[in-house]
């Protein structure tokens, strides 16, 4: 009788334990699939807030890159202006053709502004939140008087030329250290970097964090304030 009443007991309270790890079970699944389901939501409204706030078109397209060059006829210029994230690759070689070409997704051309005007090569992006995996901007002149890069734009400049002026901000670079200008004029601000050679004059100022090197001068005047800074040789 003892024997009995002790494996009912046994079993009842091994029922209940089940029961109650299985009660367990069943409460946490539930908060978990909320936990998730509120990330998802967070991150969408975050998103989205930040779309209302900036006035910006957020771009969510996802998917493979399929990259296409095109060359654009343009009116003749001597100075290029770009606002926006781009790679450009500047060739100045005295007698060459003009010649302009962007590589980029095929989907995107609509995005970028490619204009001359006033004797400017303006670069610009229409949709600033969306920043394309490659886009490459390759431009060949036969003489350069003036770069300005903003944004986070990257420029490199080859050859030769005469008086050059450079101005950078945000945290844009112009690679002109294989440039050999007669002078240099530049001003970097921002989080910017600058590299230039002249046989003559360097002369400019560096502000913000910005950094000057200068690979090459005659003679130099740059003034650098706050916490920017300038490399001679």
């Amino acid at each position: 009788m003892t024997d009995s009443t002790s494996s009912a007991a046994t079993n009842s309270a091994a029922t209940n334990s089940a029961a109650s790890d299985n009660s367990g079970n069943e409460s946490r699944q539930p908060r978990s699939r909320m936990g998730k389901a509120a990330m998802v939501a967070g991150l969408a409204g975050g998103a989205l807030i930040l779309s209302a706030c900036s006035g910006f078109d957020v771009d969510f397209e996802y998917g493979s890159v399929e990259l296409e060059t095109r060359t654009f006829e343009l009116a003749a210029f001597n100075a290029v202006d770009v606002d926006a994230v781009y790679d450009v690759e500047i060739i100045v070689e005295e007698g060459a053709a003009q010649s302009v070409t962007i590589e980029a997704d095929v989907n995107k051309f609509d995005d970028l502004s490619v204009v001359v005007e006033n004797g400017v090569l303006e670069l610009d992006m229409s949709n600033a939140i969306h920043i394309p995996d490659d886009l490459t901007v390759m431009i060949t002149v036969p003489e350069l008087a003036a770069v300005t890069a903003d944004g986070a734009t990257s420029v490199t400049i080859e050859g030769t030329g005469g008086d050059l002026s450079l101005s950078v901000d945000g945290v844009s670079s112009i690679d002109a250290g294989d440039y050999l200008a007669d002078s240099v004029e530049v001003k970097a601000d921002g989080a910017s970097d600058v590299e230039v050679a002249a046989t003559g004059s360097v002369t400019g100022s560096a502000e913000g964090i910005a950094h000057i090197e200068i690979r090459e001068a005659g003679s130099i005047d740059v003034d650098a304030e706050f916490a920017a800074s300038v490399d001679r040789p």
